[in-house]
């Protein structure tokens, strides 16, 4: 069935129907009498033709360092919900075994045309090589900070210092950071600074920093 035909049995112009299947303004009696014939025929839009017409997608690609993580899964869990409540579907990539892939998972997602990506697996060599510069539809980073750029991040560099000094409240001197490479901003450098910044201000400098990927 088409779009046409479901404008003719309710008794409306196809730009009505249209409009009720994107959201547009209608009068009440001509969404009420769109939305009855769509209800008895069963009528499913076809989205491939939408999305030819618009020339974009309803999906988001979702880009992570790795899918067996809780903290990425309650991530990408919270950016599905989000984006299934405003009509889009979510595509996952995994750069667990390629993080050098960042830049060719983009590009696809660019192929694709679809309305965005969120990355999660940023590090600085993402900006130093443009990748992020040249990425030619809608980016969100999360987890780091980057300037010129949309981030959604977490204050390391002030966790760290409030966990180290809730050690040291507790009689505790010699501090351990389990940390990553200072590839990761966020985890390999702020982490490790506001460590440090709390042992410095308690007159301190026993501590120990354990680099682990």
């Amino acid at each position: 069935m088409t779009l046409r035909e479901i404008a003719e049995l309710a008794g409306v112009s196809p730009s009505a129907v249209s409009r009720y299947l994107n959201g547009g303004s209608l009068s009440a009696a001509k969404y009420e009498a769109i939305d009855k014939v769509i209800k008895e025929t069963g009528y499913v839009p076809n989205q491939v033709a939408h999305d030819l017409r618009t020339g974009r997608v309803r999906q988001v690609g979702i880009l992570v360092p790795k899918i067996h993580s809780k903290s990425v899964s309650q991530v990408v869990e919270g950016a599905h919900e989000v984006l299934a409540k405003a009509g889009y579907m979510t595509v996952l990539g995994s750069l667990e075994h390629a993080p050098e892939s960042v830049a060719q998972y983009l590009e696809w997602m660019q192929a694709y045309h679809m309305a965005g990506a969120i990355v999660m697996a940023a590090n600085d060599a993402d900006v130093r090589n443009g990748t992020f510069k040249n990425c030619g539809i809608p980016l969100v980073v999360t987890g780091q900070h980057f300037k010129d750029y949309n981030c959604v991040y977490h204050d390391d560099w002030g966790a760290a210092k409030d966990l180290t000094n809730l050690l040291l409240k507790r009689g505790r001197t010699r501090i351990g950071c389990v940390s990553a490479p200072k590839t990761d901003p966020a985890v390999g450098i702020n982490r490790i600074e506001g460590v440090k910044a709390a042992l410095w201000e308690a007159g301190t400098s026993t501590w120990q920093a354990a680099m682990r990927r």
